[in-house]
């Protein structure tokens, strides 16, 4: 899992459950933390085929890096992810999306606050291309150990279903 679990985590909350099974290398040096990670799925054992048509809509192969600095009380990170989707019924053609952005977090004794921002393009699993955005921010403060207060917003890009003419798909996943 990672920052604030929007792209990234093991989540059970919704209809389907996620989870990564992946190949991860971490390398942390003065300051640094860089974090390189991939996965590959197939629907089942075979020798000479990769199918992954499923209808959960995850993706089938999973490159990500995420830079981070620490700067005094202030973290800046940055985020490459790029998943392939199967084409639905096909075995070959694989649909490339990726999301890029950043995290700017300050944490001071008991209060933090982060910015958070991504783009994402690339192609849908139908082969729409997407143009979509993210954008978030919080602030907390621990009360305690065990309580935490955290007041925060998102807003992310979406489709405008009135638009029947607009081939792109905007709505940020």
């Amino acid at each position: 899992t990672y920052d604030n679990q929007r792209l990234l985590s093991n989540n059970n909350w919704g209809q389907k459950g996620v989870t990564h099974d992946a190949l991860l290398v971490h390398y942390r040096r003065r300051g640094w933390n860089v974090q390189l990670g991939g996965a590959f799925n197939q629907s089942r054992d075979t020798l000479f085929s990769t199918d992954y048509n499923t209808s959960l809509g995850n993706y089938k192969a999973l490159a990500f890096v995420i830079l981070s600095k620490k700067l005094g009380a202030f973290r800046l990170s940055g985020v490459s992810i790029t998943d392939g989707l199967q084409k639905k019924n096909t075995t070959n053609t694989l649909y490339a999306r990726t999301t890029n952005g950043g995290i700017l977090a300050w944490e001071q004794g008991r209060f933090g606050a982060a910015l958070r921002g991504y783009y994402q393009s690339g192609q849908s699993e139908s082969g729409a291309w997407i143009n979509a955005w993210y954008a978030g921010a919080d602030v907390n403060a621990r009360l305690s150990n065990a309580l935490t207060l955290s007041l925060g917003a998102e807003w992310q890009s979406g489709q405008d279903s009135t638009d029947k003419t607009d081939p792109h798909v905007h709505h940020f996943s």
